[in-house]
């Protein structure tokens, strides 16, 4: 005759015999607040890069704002997953110039030519809006990264 186990074994609302052990995260809390910081320096040296590009050959914008598309999205998905709200605005600032650019060549049927001087002109604008804000946004990351730590 075989033992049967007793009945709290097989009844399947009873309590769990042990308790799971909790989740271990392996990156440190402020781990996204480096990222996000490096993203936005990551930012600004495509926008430099791009316009010195740009006065170089005006057929490098066809790369260099496809990398500004993206690193401003990772920029800003990063910065909404931190709750800033002027981090989504300078990602977001990227693919939007992207798209701007990209839109008035399309739309306007510009040639090379055509495109040097405008494109140039609103890239350098762009940077300096954004020399403007970066260091500002750092400062707020850098402030939320403290107080996140504190705790």
């Amino acid at each position: 005759m075989t033992k049967l186990p007793p009945d709290d074994l097989w009844n399947p609302y009873q309590a769990p015999i042990s308790l799971p052990a909790p989740e271990q995260h392996d990156a440190s809390p402020s781990a996204g607040h480096v990222l996000l910081k490096r993203c936005v320096f990551l930012q600004m040296l495509v926008v430099v890069v791009g316009l010195a590009l740009a006065h170089w050959d005006i057929h490098s914008i066809i790369g260099s704002g496809l990398v500004l598309f993206l690193v401003g999205l990772i920029t800003a998905i990063l910065s909404h997953r931190r709750r800033l709200p002027w981090g989504v605005m300078f990602g977001v600032s990227g693919p939007l110039l992207s798209l701007l650019i990209f839109g008035l060549i399309n739309l306007l049927h510009w040639s090379p030519g055509d495109t040097q001087q405008p494109v140039r002109g609103m890239a350098a604008v762009y940077l300096v809006c954004c020399g403007f804000a970066a260091p500002f946004l750092v400062l707020q990351i850098r402030a939320r990264e403290k107080r996140f730590n504190r705790f």
